[in-house]
């Protein structure tokens, strides 16, 4: 299952989906373990804050979101896990400590769940990518946009 963007606050009581939303990710991710979940953006925030993380405003920002291009740290946590070294193997690399990635966004993880791990971390966003077990890959980046959709989308919205 793919949980996607919004332009909602994941903590914002006041948008009436959010409680279900929480309720219904403690409830799948419990009853159904075989259920793989990819979290991007508003989704690696909301299913953090479910699951007992902690998802809030970014501090300290001098505009509405950051946004642009944003150089990600890969935390030992991800190289360690089997996907991560099967595609290495297979693309015949060696392993990465950094890659860069499309970011818009204004609020992000602050709190990883208990029972998730810390993968990946950059200079404006210390939860970039979390995990737990091989159920749930989270990430605050947007994988999906190039640098040109990105622009065009800033643009276009202001």
């Amino acid at each position: 299952m793919v949980v996607s963007g919004s332009e909602c606050a994941v903590y914002d009581e006041a948008v009436p989906f959010n409680p279900e939303l929480y309720k219904f990710f403690q409830h799948v991710t419990s009853k159904y373990p075989q259920l793989k979940l990819l979290g991007v953006c508003f989704g690696h925030q909301i299913l953090a804050h479910s699951l007992g993380g902690k998802a809030s405003r970014l501090p300290n920002l001098n505009q509405s979101i950051i946004a642009g291009i944003e150089k990600i740290e890969i935390q030992d946590a991800l190289k360690e896990k089997n996907f991560y070294q099967e595609t290495l193997k297979e693309l015949g690399g060696q392993p990465i400590n950094e890659f860069f990635a499309v970011e818009t966004h204004g609020d992000h993880v602050e709190k990883v769940p208990e029972d998730g791990q810390l993968y990946a971390k950059s200079e404006h966003t210390s939860v970039e990518m979390w995990g737990k077990g091989n159920q749930i890959l989270c990430m605050q980046f947007h994988p999906e946009f190039t640098e040109n959709f990105a622009k065009r989308k800033i643009l276009r919205n202001g």
